[in-house]
């Protein structure tokens, strides 16, 4: 399962970390890292969560997430992915002030990319994918600086001081929370132990949590159990209530409706396929 918080490794003779890669009903819970991510859809639909905003891409959009955004995506169905993570301190060395940047679709909340220059690129970037031979390599660097330039050319806004201390006081305590599920999402865990933590009043905890969020504070510790349960159920032999028991979610009637509503089909069903 990839970590709350994720290490983002670049390839060694890239700046950047580049991967297509293939999903089946795929949940990524709610997650940061500190890179700047591009999700392209080469094939299929997905649900991409960033903060309390979902925005569904079909086949041939992209979507822009920026370092330490709160995100999650879903894959409905099976889908072909470009995933494309720019590291802090390459933005940091190339872009002065990055650290009050934002980058956004300034004509409006979302803008299918076959409008725009980023999409062409892309599709360059993709195809050069398998590609391993050092003239790949030195095309793809091409391509990263002319996308780079394209985000800070058409993308690229600055946010106010104050603006970005209000971010980061609400980042830093999501983040804590987080890392607190991560570290304890097998046991029973409480709103008023999340809120105390914060030394929050529980209601507004879970107004704070559901705003920022967009799920309310077992919702989202349920999407985190489901990650790593549905990866045991892949890859051991285990039974399904011993890996259920393992990561911590009792009520299996809740469980197998939330799996249904992730995947499409029954926990039974689903493993089945895996093992055919």
């Amino acid at each position: 399962m990839q970590p709350i918080h994720e290490q983002v490794k670049t390839d060694t003779a890239l700046p950047m970390r580049f991967t297509v890669y293939d999903s089946d009903n795929d949940l990524i819970p709610m997650h940061w890292h500190n890179s700047l991510e591009i999700v392209y859809i080469l094939a299929g639909t997905m649900d991409v969560t960033i903060n309390d905003h979902v925005t569904r891409l079909f086949a041939g959009d992209f979507i822009i997430v920026n370092s330490r955004e709160i995100h999650s995506t879903h894959c409905i169905g099976s889908s072909r992915i470009l995933l494309l993570q720019l590291p802090y301190n390459f933005l940091k060395e190339h872009i002065p002030g990055y650290e009050f940047v934002r980058f956004q679709d300034t004509r409006g909340p979302f803008s299918f990319p076959g409008q725009n220059k980023l999409k062409p690129l892309l599709d360059q970037m993709a195809a050069l994918y398998d590609d391993k031979g050092t003239i790949g390599r030195l095309k793809l660097t091409s391509l990263l600086y002319s996308l780079l330039s394209e985000l800070v050319s058409d993308y690229m806004v600055h946010i106010s001081e104050n603006a970005k201390l209000k971010n980061d006081k609400n980042f830093n305590r999501l983040s804590l929370i987080m890392d607190y599920i991560k570290e304890h999402y097998t046991e029973n865990l409480s709103v008023s132990e999340a809120a105390g933590l914060l030394h929050l009043e529980e209601a507004y905890f879970c107004r704070f949590f559901k705003k920022y969020m967009g799920q309310t504070f077992l919702e989202y510790v349920n999407s985190v159990r489901l990650r790593y349960i549905y990866e045991d159920m892949m890859k051991t032999d285990l039974t399904l209530s011993e890996i259920l028991d393992r990561h911590g979610f009792h009520n299996y009637k809740a469980f197998s409706k939330m799996f249904k509503e992730i995947y499409g089909t029954t926990p039974s069903k689903k493993r089945r396929e895996q093992t055919e």
